[in-house]
This record gives structure tokens, sequence and C-alpha cells, in this order.
């Protein structure tokens, strides 16, 4: 006689996978300038404007404008980027008196002496990548900004001329490096400044990262 017949467990249907989610459009790099308006992607974090709108504050003057003219991007009415806490002002007084300058800087960055003292000095973005550095040197001579320039290269044939500039803000004439990682501000009483992007830091994503930067410092460049 049989026995009873065992009834086999029933057979579940798998479901299909659900698919994948759809992959996000590729982010833009940080040295890239979105909306064109002079400020790389990285500065519009830096100074709280929009990636995708040139005019952030929608005022008739481009975002990387206000910030090399020492504005807020995002103000509605004409502020002061340092007032706007996005940037603040750093003042080398470890150096000797006479020595002693003041520079806007990002506020979230960071400066500290170089290997040589407090007469050079590295400023250095959020992850303590060290981006500018500011050098004091003595021109023991006297000569004129752009005779000492040329000094630098006592006969080197071809030695590219700086570019001057008329002034910064505080009036202060300087010139600029051909390759555009240097400037030279001349002081009273033999001394001479440098502003420049760091020995790490002269690739050309950085450069074109921190470029509105660079020429901020410039700008808000004052001699004590």
């Amino acid at each position: 006689m049989l026995g009873p017949r065992r009834r086999g467990r029933p057979v579940r249907s798998l479901s299909p996978s659900p698919p994948p989610p759809p992959a996000l459009p590729p982010q833009p790099a940080l040295w890239e300038d979105t909306d064109r308006d002079g400020l790389s992607n990285a500065e519009e974090i830096l100074y709280r404007s929009e990636r995708n709108r040139p005019d952030t504050d929608r005022d008739g003057f481009l975002d990387g404008h206000e910030v090399v003219n020492l504005y807020n991007p995002s103000g509605i009415a004409p502020e002061r980027i340092e007032d706007a806490g996005l940037a603040r002002r750093f003042v080398n007084e470890l150096a000797e008196l006479k020595f002693a300058y003041e520079a806007l800087i990002p506020t979230a960055w960071g400066t500290t002496p170089g290997a040589e003292g407090p007469r050079v000095i590295s400023v250095s973005d959020q992850n303590n990548n060290r981006i500018f550095e500011i050098g004091v040197i003595e021109n023991i001579e006297g000569i004129p900004l752009s005779q000492w320039y040329r000094s630098q290269a006592p006969g080197a044939p071809g030695f590219p001329d700086a570019t001057p500039w008329l002034s910064n803000k505080f009036g202060l004439p300087g010139l600029m490096a051909p390759d555009r990682t240097k400037a030279y501000f001349a002081g009273q009483g033999g001394v001479i400044y440098t502003v420049a992007y760091g020995e790490g830091a002269r690739d050309s994503q950085t450069m074109a990262q921190y470029k509105t930067t660079f020429e901020m410092m410039l700008n808000s460049f004052k001699i004590r």
C-alpha cells in the first residue's frame, strides 16, 4: 500500500531586483568657473556665492569683480568682504616693526611662520594646504623695485620683465611676475614685500582655483 504523498514546499518566485539608481551627473571641478563670474567653484564655496549665478546679489557686478575689490558678492547692499565675515585681516607684527604689514585672507584659512621665521608667512587653506606665502626682503641698496627685480637674474638672457600695475586699493604700486605666480611691493626704508603661490601650489589647477583670492590679497595689502 502506498503511503501518503508528501507535499513539496511551494517554490517562491523571486521578485526582480530594483534597477540601480541613476548615476549622478559629474560634479564640476573645484578649479573650474562654472558661471564665468571670475570665481572658481572652490571660491564660490569660500565666499558663499552661487555657483550658477554670475551676479549672486544682482547688483550689476560679477561676483569675482566684487571679491577682487574687497566686497561681499552676496551682499544685498554694498558690504565689505571683511564685514561680512568672509575674510579676515592678517597683521604680521611678529617681524621687526619696520617690516609690519597687513592683508586680507579668507576667514577659514590660517597662517604660520615659515622655516625662515616671521619674515615668511605661509597662508594655508582649511585643509592645511599651503597656498600662498608672504615674504619680506631687505633692499639694502634702496634701488627702485623694477631695477631690483631685474637684478635677481643678472646677465640672464631673455630674463622677462615683470608687469607693473598702477596701484592697489591703498595706492601701493607693485610688479607682477610674468607667470603671475608672484607679486612684489616696494615699502619704505629699503624693504620689498612678496606675495606668491606656495611651492606646492603653482600647478595650473591650483592657480585657477584661487586666482581671485590671490588678487584679493594683493588689492588688500597694506604696509603698517
